[in-house]
């Protein structure tokens, strides 16, 4: 009787214990299961990361964004260059700036009105600051001292764009963006050859 006993509590004792080996190998499984399963979201979120900066590139919204905030940047100074410059050739400019850039606005929103576009600025956008830094310097000064700025702004303002007119229109996924963007650089460039024949004409000035 003792040796069955015996035996009953040594057949419990292994039992028990492989009760609880077992136990410990699903712990152990699912701790793994768990591990794999952060480090794959942990992956998962860096390479979407990854992707989302490595996204540098202008959409369409941010392409129709950047124009109509030219053109209106562009208004803006124009207007009050052209109600406050002492030279009757870069009062005229302004007014040509003013005509041709108000028609660009219009025409850039009613393009993104067609296509459904809601106009976004990049992250790295600084149109709208640049227009207000340049009004409030432009609202500092006075007769040639005026004239003489305004046509070096745009002389340098109209190189920058039509560079970004290049690279919007590299980047432009919809065909009429590209197209509209396209037909802006030959005007843009006009404006430029008119502001570089200005300045030779105003360095011969005395302020």
């Amino acid at each position: 009787m003792r040796q069955a006993s015996q035996w009953s509590m040594a057949v419990a004792v292994i039992a028990l214990a492989a009760c609880s080996s077992s136990k410990d190998a699903s712990r152990t499984d699912s701790m793994s299961a768990t591990s794999t399963t952060t480090t794959t979201t942990a992956a998962g979120d860096s390479a979407r990361r990854d992707s989302a900066s490595a996204g540098g590139a202008m959409s369409d919204a941010n392409i129709m964004a950047k124009e109509i905030a030219a053109d209106s940047g562009e208004v803006a100074l124009a207007t009050y260059v052209r109600s406050h410059a002492s030279d009757a050739g870069v009062k005229s400019y302004a007014g040509e700036l003013v005509s041709d850039h108000s028609k660009g606005e219009k025409e850039a929103k009613a393009l993104a009105s067609k296509l459904s576009i809601t106009p976004q600025p990049a992250a790295n956008d600084t149109t709208s600051q640049a227009t207000e830094h340049a009004m409030s310097r432009f609202a500092s000064l006075k007769g040639h001292d005026l004239d003489t700025a305004f046509v070096a702004h745009e002389i340098e303002d109209h190189k920058t764009d039509i560079d970004d007119a290049h690279k919007a229109s590299a980047a432009a996924q919809n065909a009429e963006v590209k197209q509209f963007v396209d037909k802006t650089i030959p005007e843009l460039q006009k404006h430029l050859d008119r502001a570089q024949a200005l300045d030779k004409k105003l360095s011969g000035k005395k302020s």
